[in-house]
């Protein structure tokens, strides 16, 4: 399939959401403090919000590529959302030393089995800062595998906040070694986002695909999307396969 080769200073907001995979990965945990202020409960507002998030997504003008829920969401994501909208899910989100790898292939089969088309895991990057790369890699490896077995696509978090540049470069080269389809920057659970220095060591080391996640805004996103394309001509060619933009607001701000 031929992709459009665009500017990036023109780029329109559905050329944009035509690499986007918009994203909802909040808990009930995080509307207590809603839930006891308006008496409805963090389970009732969190339901609201969800639905809502689907909602929108279902009647936007410019669609996403793709949208992005949390494992035990899948099932109705994949239902309400619409039949030409891609649903991803994470797992091992968002620290996934908090998590054993049963526990990451269990949530690996519950999002596929109700319908996840990609998954978005996170590199265990404290056994990288402590060297450990091979330890880190079998992970990789194993939910990589297991991730195509089940004919889905697997995008690795590096979580770059927390990674040297050295590390980045070296765990970028053990991805495309492994056939990792993506590579990705952030949860936009870390002390910062995507950075376009970080992003050039990606691009330069890694040839499949590149997400750009966490901190996404208005005033950096071009610029984050020159660097992922890997061009120099200020054109990027708007394929999904290829890059990738997390957001939870960035299209209702364009």
């Amino acid at each position: 399939m031929n992709y459009p080769i665009k500017r990036i200073s023109e780029l329109t907001k559905a050329d944009v959401a035509g690499i986007c995979d918009h994203t909802f990965l909040a808990r009930p945990e995080s509307y207590i403090k809603e839930g006891k202020e308006n008496g409805r409960g963090a389970v009732r507002v969190w339901e609201e919000k969800f639905n809502s998030f689907l909602d929108e997504t279902k009647s936007m003008l410019n669609k996403p590529y793709a949208i992005c829920v949390r494992p035990e969401n899948v099932f109705v994501a994949k239902n309400k959302a619409g039949k030409n909208i891609v649903v991803a899910s994470v797992i091992g989100f968002p620290n996934s030393q908090s998590y054993l790898l049963s526990y990451q292939l269990s949530e690996t089969d519950l999002a596929m089995n109700h319908g996840a088309d990609e998954i978005d895991m996170v590199l265990r990057y404290d056994l990288v800062q402590g060297g450990k790369y091979k330890e880190a890699f079998r992970i990789v490896d194993r939910l990589t595998k297991k991730v195509h077995e089940g004919k889905c696509l697997i995008k690795l978090i590096l979580e770059t906040c927390e990674l040297t540049s050295r590390q980045i470069r070296e765990c970028s080269i053990r991805a495309e070694d492994l056939g990792v389809d993506f590579i990705k920057t952030s949860t936009g659970f870390g002390k910062f986002g995507a950075k376009v220095k970080d992003l050039e060591i990606m691009a330069k080391n890694f040839s499949r695909g590149i997400k750009i996640s966490g901190g996404i805004n208005k005033e950096n996103y071009l610029a984050l999307i020159a660097t992922a394309s890997r061009k120099n001509d200020g054109m990027v060619e708007l394929n999904p396969m290829k890059i990738r933009i997390g957001e939870s607001s960035l299209l209702n701000r364009l």
